[in-house]
């Protein structure tokens, strides 16, 4: 990252905004633990750890709220995943925001994984390969936790060695993104309604609005390159 610690001026409604090294901090102990399981072949551990860095990721591209039902179901997400209609907060807060190609493609790799996850329960436990039917159909949310014997119906009570408010409930993702994004001089109103900060008459597709959806995908383009900046791991418990 160019800068690690945004300036004071620059800080975007909270301190909360992580140094860039603080960024990769959190997703290098997801990684750790993530090896682990893999060494270990514990699958459950695996789903989640690999749940958690999804859902991380896709907070700091869409700078969505902490939420036990983050994203809710598959269906939230529209044009082959290059849109997501987020409601975090109450519905004053519904926003469709446009999601980068680098969450996109990530959005994509954990649908397969759960695709291949599922047909390992087909025989041998039906309620696991029905819950993550249910995932994959959005009848549920698509991210949630495992047990060992079922699936948790979202991500807000995490096992013991995952049990840290970093990964579902600080608020983190949004504070650091926005301010990434003022210190490369994107527009502060435009930002304010990518984060959802906006009221209904002043949204983009208001008539009384002076913004427009193209500012938003502008954003969506340089949240894009400072993910990609940021160097965060790569994990994936499919192999390609």
């Amino acid at each position: 990252c160019r800068q690690h610690t945004a300036p004071i001026g620059y800080l975007f409604g909270s301190k909360k905004a992580l140094s860039c090294a603080g960024v990769q901090s959190i997703f290098s102990a997801l990684e750790s633990a993530f090896k682990k399981s893999l060494r270990e072949s514990d699958h459950v551990a695996i789903h989640n750890i690999y749940t958690l860095y999804v859902v991380n990721t896709l907070q700091l591209a869409t700078m969505h709220r902490p939420a036990p039902d983050a994203f809710r179901g598959l269906n939230t997400f529209c044009h082959d995943f290059e849109q997501v209609e987020i409601v975090d907060k109450s519905v004053t807060s519904t926003r469709l925001v446009p999601v980068c190609k680098y969450a996109q493609k990530l959005l994509k790799e954990y649908i397969d994984y759960l695709r291949c996850y599922q047909a390992r329960f087909r025989f041998t436990n039906p309620a696991k390969y029905h819950a993550i039917e249910e995932m994959l159909s959005g009848r549920s949310n698509l991210f949630r936790i495992q047990t060992e014997s079922t699936f948790s119906p979202d991500i807000e009570d995490l096992p013991e060695e995952l049990d840290d408010d970093v990964f579902n409930k600080i608020n983190w993702h949004r504070h650091t993104m926005s301010s990434l994004l003022i210190i490369d001089g994107v527009d502060r109103d435009a930002i304010a309604v990518f984060m959802g900060h906006r009221q209904a008459l002043e949204l983009p597709t208001s008539t009384r609005s002076t913004l427009c959806y193209d500012q938003l995908l502008t954003i969506s383009e340089h949240i894009n390159t400072i993910l990609h900046t940021l160097r965060l791991p790569r994990l994936s418990p499919v192999r390609r």
